[in-house]
């Protein structure tokens, strides 16, 4: 088997297996140098005809929406003249590029590996665009080894990043319509700067999504800094946000930088943003209008560079209207909106779901399950699963924990008699309310409306310890 040393080589090997890996009409190899994205190297391409002119022009922007990106790059139809490749100038056709997949492996060049329609004229599915990234990251590797550049330590040019091996869907799993539009949104909105709001029920995955969008972003080099506002008291918020100054109150003992600092140049993932308080909201979106604030304390202004995320599984409209959230930082963060649906509204994603958690925790657990008892399975595939992909995790999680003991298997599904959920989801919602009340100092009517609930319907909800 011959040798091969050049990364040039390799990718030419690849160019010339990639049409029968991905079933396409043609592959194409363009090589570039860094940082001019100037075209050095004619092509390789494996279409029956000869390349007898290259072109003037390859994809005017190669350099944003490829290079910076870091990741397979789907051609829009809408914009496919965009990405038009013309390999005659003189006689020859247009060749529409489909994918388009950067290759990096030191700090002067890199490549560009397309290809073309798919043979059946069928659309590229989400399996596609993860086989090409999964190629990328190899060839990528391949080739720094190759060409040496690990030892070299090669600086990354000013505003780009180099092709991460890291699936940014890695932990969105499944095949359903709803999933696969959600990763189409991602795929749309993670190299822009617009801020998100993910909306959808407890335990849909708003974080997943989250870190999803961040690390298809141009700001992934830095890691995504989350901030809980259900969980911090209200008089610790701005403090938490904006951090505080040595002494700025009793017990702060040294300077602490807040999650916007933390989280300059890259993502602020704020969860739960409903439960906010009014005070704490004007506060943010100050901020948000002009990315300058000032330490709890301090004098001094600080700027940020944030890219905001944020969730909630609250009805922000009826809020809105209710007076517990302020329609103009809705506005601000709300630019694009992604909505979750509950597990139950797409059921036939919970066989994938299954298998990924029982190869996650056959792994943390070193169990060698194979696959789960057969009567939980087929309890899972119709359940309504009130607590989504959390409570699915959970369920499988503890059959790998029992080792699928049959009697461990019924009592988990008979815990899970809808009458029973019932009650455990009554009694969860009344801790809950329990513990806002404790916030408030019991205050009823600041509880309801963190709550986003009428005070009469908190009363009821209480019961006759309310009174």
């Amino acid at each position: 088997m011959e040798t091969i040393s050049d990364p040039l080589i390799l990718f030419e090997r690849a160019c010339r297996f990639l049409p029968q890996l991905t079933e396409t009409a043609f592959a194409s190899l363009l090589f570039f140098e860094l940082p001019s994205g100037q075209l050095i190297y004619k092509n390789f391409s494996t279409l029956d005809s000869p390349v007898t002119h290259w072109p003037r022009l390859v994809c005017r922007q190669i350099d944003e929406a490829v290079l910076q990106q870091g990741t397979v790059l789907t051609c829009d139809p809408q914009q496919a003249d965009r990405f038009l490749i013309l390999l005659d100038e003189e006689d020859g056709p247009w060749q529409q590029c489909e994918l388009h997949l950067p290759l990096f492996w030191d700090g002067n060049h890199f490549a560009l590996l397309s290809v073309g329609q798919k043979k059946d004229d069928t659309e590229f599915s989400v399996a596609d665009l993860q086989l090409l990234r999964i190629l990328g990251c190899l060839l990528s590797r391949w080739a720094v080894s190759l060409s040496g550049a690990e030892k070299k330590h090669a600086p990354t040019p000013v505003g780009r990043r180099p092709l991460r091996c890291v699936d940014p869907y890695a932990d969105i799993i499944g095949n359903s319509p709803a999933i696969q539009e959600i990763k189409k949104i991602i795929a749309q909105i993670a190299p822009t700067e617009a801020s998100v709001l993910i909306i959808g029920e407890s335990g849909t995955g708003k974080e997943l999504v989250a870190r999803a969008i961040h690390r298809s972003s141009r700001r992934s080099d830095k890691p995504m800094v989350v901030m809980n506002c259900a969980s911090i008291p209200e008089t610790l918020v701005e403090s938490e946000l904006f951090g505080h100054e040595k002494w700025a109150f009793t017990g702060a003992i040294c300077r602490r930088k807040g999650k916007f600092e933390l989280a300059h140049t890259s993502t602020l993932f704020l969860d739960e943003i409903g439960d906010m308080s009014l005070s704490a909201q004007a506060k943010l979106l100050r901020v948000l209008q002009d990315g300058i604030f000032q330490r709890v304390g301090g004098e001094g202004s600080v700027q940020a560079d944030v890219r905001l995320i944020s969730a909630t599984n609250k009805n922000i409209h009826t809020m809105i209207r209710e007076g517990g959230f302020r329609e103009d930082l809705f506005f601000r963060i709300n630019l694009v909106q992604i909505e979750l649906l509950p597990l139950r509204d797409h059921l036939e994603d919970v066989p994938l779901l299954v298998d990924f958690f029982l190869s996650q925790f056959n792994e943390k657990y070193h169990a060698g399950l194979s696959r789960i008892n057969q009567e939980l399975y087929r309890f899972l595939l119709n359940y309504d699963y009130p607590g989504n992909v959390r409570e699915l995790r959970n369920m499988v999680e503890r059959a790998v924990i029992f080792h699928n003991n049959p009697e461990a298997i019924r009592r988990m599904i008979h815990s899970s008699d809808p009458a029973q959920q019932s009650q455990r989801l009554a009694a969860m919602e009344r801790q809950h309310i329990l513990a806002v009340l404790q916030q408030t100092d019991h205050n009823k009517s600041e509880a309801a409306r963190r709550l986003g609930i009428a005070r009469k319907t908190l009363r009821k909800k209480l019961g006759p310890s309310a009174s």
